[in-house]
């Protein structure tokens, strides 16, 4: 699971511009699956993806 708390984050301000080192947390890992018909699909997880379906024979 990936880490989305914001606790111990520390806001710093400089020149006027507010900055947070994130620290590696919030980030988002793209996964692409090709359908039977060829479509490829893209989705965004910040979160473990759910097993799959397994596939049917056409």
């Amino acid at each position: 699971m990936l880490n989305t708390s914001s606790q111990g984050l520390v806001e710093r301000e400089h020149r006027g511009a507010i900055s947070v080192e994130l620290q590696r947390r919030f980030h988002m890992a793209p996964v692409a699956t090709v359908d039977a018909q060829g479509n490829v699909h893209i989705m965004e997880y910040s979160d473990v993806p759910p097993e799959p379906a397994p596939a049917t024979p056409p």
